[in-house]
């Protein structure tokens, strides 16, 4: 890649209840360069997903239906 070309980062949300997986879960995900949005549960993956909704769109997984 060239110093004139821009890297594209990938933007990941884990979602888990229990803090140690989900902080194993997030520093390897960030070791393999990705940027991570870590929460605790549905509730706030959901209202993650809703407030930061450009960054998770256009994804296969993401279902708008709960917007």
């Amino acid at each position: 890649m060239s110093s004139t070309e821009e890297q594209t980062i990938h933007r990941v949300l884990l979602v888990d209840d229990d803090e140690v997986v989900l902080g194993v879960m997030s520093e390897s995900v960030k070791s393999n360069g990705f940027e991570v949005v870590a929460v605790g549960g549905v509730t706030e993956a959901l209202k993650c997903i809703a407030t930061e909704s450009d960054c998770f769109t256009g994804h296969p997984y993401v279902d708008r239906r709960f917007f």
